[in-house]
């Protein structure tokens, strides 16, 4: 049985590139060809076929919207539609084809014949609708009865796949990639940094290639990122999986055509809510055409590093010999530095240009989810939403809904977007109890009052799995600084909190502080830029080094450490407690030393325990680097002065 694929825009792409492949193909039948107009014309081919050509080189019928295909025997039975139709028209159609799919459904959800879809890239050229789309495909997952198996790799309800033709994504080497972060090689990504130029500044410096060059819509501009950096994006989010690399903020320049408007280059540095960095930037003024004969190369570079190692894929599309994926190696003692080269017999490649053959690996991909078999998810519906999303675009509904549909975020940070308001507080409430959420950054993101009550309700939560809080710049107050400490002294899995820039003042400090003296948990407060005096400061001090007494230091807090831009945030460096409070304790004991008192402190100690005191000394010693009293002068007046004057413990 061959897959009925019907084809919807017939420009300059379709014609050279898809059509050919889908016709080489012996699995496909090419059902139809929709296209609004008669005869397609491109600035980039002046010799394009009319409809008409290509209904009788491709044996196929003409439709002239979609509608009338959806209307006719062929729309409900085809197997798949490949959109290649102008940026701007990607949603409409793509809306179109799942209201296809659920009516196929909804007839008879045990036997329909699943529709499946390639979209061109990019998905769409709006952030809200490439959400709507997301969010239409997780209902036809979601309203699945029947779709039991969890290796099925349809989307169900009617939907076989959603892929965006993103070749690249579909390749071995991003494939080997993806699974070196995705079984932990690389460990927590932490920095990646990516440029990409393409010999194509005449495409948007003609004022006539207007599906290249103008808005249309709803778009946030048209140029180069949306005609080519989408490509390099898309490989990163696709590699990189889901719970990495999902940006919070972004900061980016772009310089525009003189001639059309377009973009052409740009530079941004992206920071990510897992704390990640990615530095990005692009061109398209790389002398050459790529469409030339010969062509000229476009030219990669994507260093993704890790805490455990890096992967390096560098090289010019043309030429496989260019580069090569590399393999840092960081994760063994024995192989740390060591390059490893995957794929080696493949080399460097990008998008897959080839305009012989059967295709990309992304059509054959999607022509095997057609015919009902297996096939790589090299981009799908939420790569493209991705592409979209760029910091403060996403409004605070759009980013929820977008979270509650993935059960595995263990990361969210939607700060700096000022636009959290009461009605988001139980929905928030909600994701963080009902997904795994480990990591939640809402910093710089109430007006005032709210985030009292937002961070309320979290702290309410039954159970609460945070372990990473940042609620910073949002004049947060007094009001919640009992429930705070209440929260804090139960010893809660909350290992960092970020409370910097509030309101927060001394009577906060002091109720803080109590609760730290029986929390083991909490490893780094930021209280930096609130309303806290050397009054407030001195609470936390004595919390972290009470220095009263050996009982008083050696039971202080000797996990957390305190940025509150002042000398106590060094009491606690040593990740290991033990270790911060054998340096605390040796502190007094030198100090002591200076005027000869340790002694006064001791007196009706058991002689016996002697050599347990000089153990401890040395014990003690050995925590603190270049002790300015050696413990042998400790060690030395606690023997000499044994036995005079009385214990005092207190």
């Amino acid at each position: 049985t061959k897959a009925s694929i019907v084809l919807i825009g017939a420009g300059w792409w379709s014609q050279g590139w898809h059509l050919p492949h889908l016709h080489r193909n012996e699995e496909v039948t090419i059902s139809a060809i929709v296209d609004s107009s008669p005869h397609p014309t491109s600035n980039l081919d002046p010799n394009l076929e009319s409809l008409a050509t290509l209904a009788t080189r491709y044996d196929c019928p003409i439709f002239h919207s979609l509608a009338e295909l959806l209307e006719s025997p062929i729309g409900k039975s085809m197997d798949g539609a490949l959109v290649c139709t102008p940026h701007a028209t990607h949603y409409a159609i793509g809306v179109e084809l799942i209201q296809e799919a659920k009516r196929r459904y909804e007839e008879d959800e045990k036997n329909y014949k699943p529709l499946s879809v390639l979209m061109e890239k990019p998905m769409t050229t709006d952030v809200d609708e490439a959400i709507q789309l997301h969010t239409l495909l997780i209902e036809r997952k979601v309203a699945d009865k029947h779709n039991k198996d969890e290796n099925d790799q349809r989307i169900g309800g009617g939907i076989g796949c959603f892929l965006v033709n993103h070749s690249a994504n579909f390749r071995p080497q991003a494939r080997a990639a993806h699974e070196l972060i995705e079984t932990g090689k690389l460990g927590d990504i932490r920095h990646v940094t990516a440029f990409f130029a393409s010999p194509l500044s005449w495409i948007f410096d003609d004022p006539s290639n207007t599906g290249w060059n103008e808005t249309r819509g709803s778009m946030l501009g048209n140029g180069f990122a949306w005609g080519q950096q989408s490509h390099i994006l898309s490989w990163i989010y696709h590699v990189a999986g889901v719970e990495n690399l999902v940006p919070s903020k972004v900061f980016c320049h772009m310089t525009k055509s003189d001639k059309t408007g377009a973009d052409v280059s740009h530079a941004a540095t992206v920071i990510c809510s897992n704390g990640a960095t990615f530095s990005l930037s692009g061109t398209s003024l790389l002398p050459g055409n790529a469409h030339s004969d010969p062509p000229v190369a476009k030219r990669i570079e994507i260093k993704i590093f890790g805490t455990k190692g890096a992967v390096i894929y560098r090289g010019d599309d043309r030429d496989p010999s260019s580069g090569k994926l590399e393999w840092l190696r960081g994760d063994d003692e024995e192989e740390m530095g060591a390059v490893e080269v995957q794929c080696p017999d493949l080399g460097f490649e990008f998008e897959d240009l080839d305009q012989d053959g059967n295709g990309p690996a992304s059509l054959q991909c999607f022509i095997d989810s057609c015919l009902g078999l297996d096939y790589y998810v090299g981009a799908d519906c939420l790569t493209g939403l991705r592409n979209n999303v760029r910091a403060g675009g996403l409004c605070v509904d759009a980013i929820l809904d977008v979270v509650e549909s993935n059960k595995r975020l263990r990361k969210l940070g939607i700060g700096g977007n000022q636009r959290i308001g009461r009605n988001h507080i139980e929905r928030l409430c909600s994701t963080v109890h009902n997904h795994p959420l480990v990591e939640l950054d809402l910093s710089n993101s109430f007006e005032p009052g709210i985030a009292d009550e937002m961070l309320t309700a979290l702290l309410t939560i039954d159970g609460l799995k945070l372990e990473n809080l940042a609620m910073s710049l949002n004049n947060i107050t007094s009001a919640v600084s009992t429930l705070l400490s209440d929260f804090l002294a139960t010893n809660p899995r909350l290992k960092e909190l970020d409370l910097e820039s509030n309101k927060l003042n001394d009577s906060d400090a002091a109720l803080i502080a109590n609760a730290l003296r029986s929390n083991s948990t909490l490893r780094s407060l930021i209280l930096y830029g609130n309303r806290i005096t050397d009054v407030g400061v001195e609470s936390l001090r004595l919390v972290l080094c009470d220095e009263s007494s050996l009982n008083a230091v050696a039971d202080s807090n000797h996990i957390c450490t305190l940025d509150l831009r002042k000398i106590i945030d060094d009491y606690n460096w040593h990740y290991q407690g033990h270790v911060n409070r054998g340096r605390k304790i040796y502190s007094i004991l030198s100090s002591r030393n200076l005027t000869m008192s340790n002694v006064q402190h001791f007196g009706n100690i058991d002689v016996k325990l002697l050599p347990n005191v000089l153990e401890a000394v040395q014990t003690y010693a050995t925590n603190v680097d270049e002790p300015k009293v050696k413990p042998l002068s400790i060690m030395y007046e606690v023997m000499r002065k044994w036995g005079v004057g009385n214990i005092d413990t207190k």
